[in-house]
């Protein structure tokens, strides 16, 4: 993947942009949740009727409902009818675990089901982060290869109230078009097409679009044969799904994959960047970088330069090759012990010999790299060079001790 933009750039999450409207009748449940998502930064309306939910509704501009289904002058469905296709994202709060009346409101472009159980402010918790996700879905796209028309329609409906873009095509000669045309993050995969089988094409295709795009598939089958799973599982596919869908394991699976996709995009673009920002240091300073116990792994063409030695001199050698003899060993010990005892950065001016025993003088700085245990994992040493500026230092002191 090329990377020429600033993924993070493309998509800024402000909780200040939104509007959240919560329709619960109950007065310390809509405080609770008010009072939450108000420090959160969202901008926060609240309704504890169905009447004056529509009439907030009329007057605002809301983004997202939390909404009870029970209310005292109605049922919250009829909320989901007049809003879901409106492009308001919809979560449904409830104190009913019903199943028939999970699927159907997911059916009709719920974005989350929410019992009010023992576990509901952990649930709560959970909201803003699928919030950001859903708007985050805006820069994602996904291929839906179906031959079905119909099929079509309905996952494009319900991706698309994900915010996900969505292309589709029927038949196996368009897919590698739309790929070429489309970045595409995810794709749906039929079995029985009308013009291929789906497995066959993705072992076919398999080094292009797994290997090497690395576009996940997920692959969709009207089958109970269980010898489809482990084809498509052994074509490279994600994961499996059955028709017809439970549109619940539907989003949960494509919003994996996508979330997924989207930390490895994020991944490869702050590798990216570290890439420059190395490439800035190594034209700009002196840098070697020493392993746990002070022998050296690596030194820039800058160092080399400035010390007169060759890489393969240094590679392997203790750090300490740089240092002096009229250095003090007692200013070196406190120096490590600050270093490794405190993890600590430190920083100082410092004399060392280059290899033909000449000497210099640096701005030192020793940074020690922590792994995720607490252990230093090695050092970063990087050297400024400030020898001109030592030696006008040393005149000065020199004319100065003279005219006194």
């Amino acid at each position: 993947m090329s990377i020429s933009v600033n993924i993070f750039d493309k998509f800024k999450f402000n909780p200040k942009n939104y509007n959240i409207l919560i329709i619960e009748d109950s007065k310390s449940l809509v405080n609770i949740i008010k009072n939450k998502f108000t420090d959160l930064n969202y901008n926060c309306y609240y309704s504890y009727n169905l009447t004056d939910a529509h009439k907030i509704l009329k007057e605002n501009n809301i983004n997202f409902i939390f909404l009870d289904m029970n209310l005292p002058d109605g049922n919250g469905y009829e909320i989901i009818k007049k809003y879901a296709s409106s492009g308001i994202k919809i979560f449904v709060l409830t104190s009913q675990d019903d199943e028939q009346l999970r699927e159907i409101s997911f059916q009709n472009g719920v974005i989350d089901y929410i019992v009010k159980d023992k576990d509901f402010f952990l649930k709560l918790d959970n909201i803003s982060k699928i919030i950001e996700k859903i708007e985050k879905n805006k820069q994602s796209s996904i291929l839906i290869v179906e031959d079905s028309y119909v099929i079509q329609e309905q996952l494009t409906e319900i991706l698309s109230n994900r915010n996900y873009q969505t292309f589709s095509c029927d038949c196996i000669e368009r897919i590698m078009e739309m790929i070429e045309v489309n970045d595409i993050d995810l794709m749906l995969l039929d079995v029985n097409l009308k013009d291929k089988n789906g497995i066959d094409f993705l072992n076919k295709k398999r080094n292009i679009i797994i290997d090497k795009l690395n576009i996940p598939v997920i692959i969709v089958s009207g089958s109970k044969d269980t010898d489809i799973i482990r084809e498509g599982l052994k074509a490279g596919a994600k994961d499996v799904l059955r028709k017809p869908y439970i549109v619940e394991e539907l989003v949960l699976k494509v919003d994996l994959n996508i979330d997924y996709k989207r930390k490895e995009k994020e991944n490869k673009y702050f590798q990216f960047l570290l890439e420059q920002y190395k490439d800035v240091l190594e034209d700009s300073f002196n840098i070697l970088t020493c392993d746990k116990h002070g022998f050296i792994k690596n030194v820039n063409k800058c160092l080399c330069e400035l010390t007169g030695f060759e890489k393969n001199e240094l590679i392997h050698k203790s750090h300490n090759i740089f240092n002096p003899s009229d250095n003090s060993e007692k200013f070196y010990l406190s120096l490590w012990n600050k270093i490794k005892n405190d993890n600590k950065i430190w920083k100082g001016k410092i004399k060392s010999q280059k290899k033909n025993g000449k000497f210099f003088w640096s701005e030192l700085t020793i940074k020690p790299v922590i792994n995720n245990k607490g252990h230093i994992e090695e050092y970063i040493f990087i050297f400024k060079d400030i020898s001109k500026e030592k030696l006008l230092e040393n005149y000065v002191k020199h004319i100065n001790k003279i005219n006194s």
